[in-house]
């Protein structure tokens, strides 16, 4: 999870861009289900919706699990007061939490979307 938060991002203009990692989650997820099986990754109607549902998810998330990353910026601008550890903390668990709902409710809709395609 590490290493995929620290990927490089394009950061031009006044907000980061989270596209690279959330594309790197629709390849893995289409690895995962077999519909990518060579050694190359074509952009495909397939990735281009996968792609979209895990932004959108991520999105949401993001709305409505705000809490998170206002705990660890309120930690952040406050250093060094130790009394506001706990946010960090609370922050960090938060915000993993959203992130691991936001992968199951992509993984749970596209399990939706296979089952109506058939």
């Amino acid at each position: 999870m590490e290493r995929l938060y620290n990927l490089r991002r394009d950061k031009r203009g006044s907000h980061e861009r989270p596209h690279k990692p959330v594309l790197l989650l629709s390849i893995i997820d289409l690895l995962d289900r077999g519909i990518i099986t060579r050694n190359e990754i074509p952009l495909s109607e397939e990735l281009v919706q996968t792609f979209k549902r895990y932004l959108m998810i991520q999105g949401m998330m993001f709305v409505f699990g705000i809490v998170g990353p206002i705990f660890l910026i309120v930690y952040f601008l406050a250093q060094p007061d130790p009394a506001l550890k706990w946010m960090y903390w609370w922050g960090l668990v938060i915000t993993f939490a959203d992130v691991l709902i936001a992968l199951r409710l992509a993984k749970a809709s596209d399990a939706k979307s296979v089952v109506t395609k058939n």
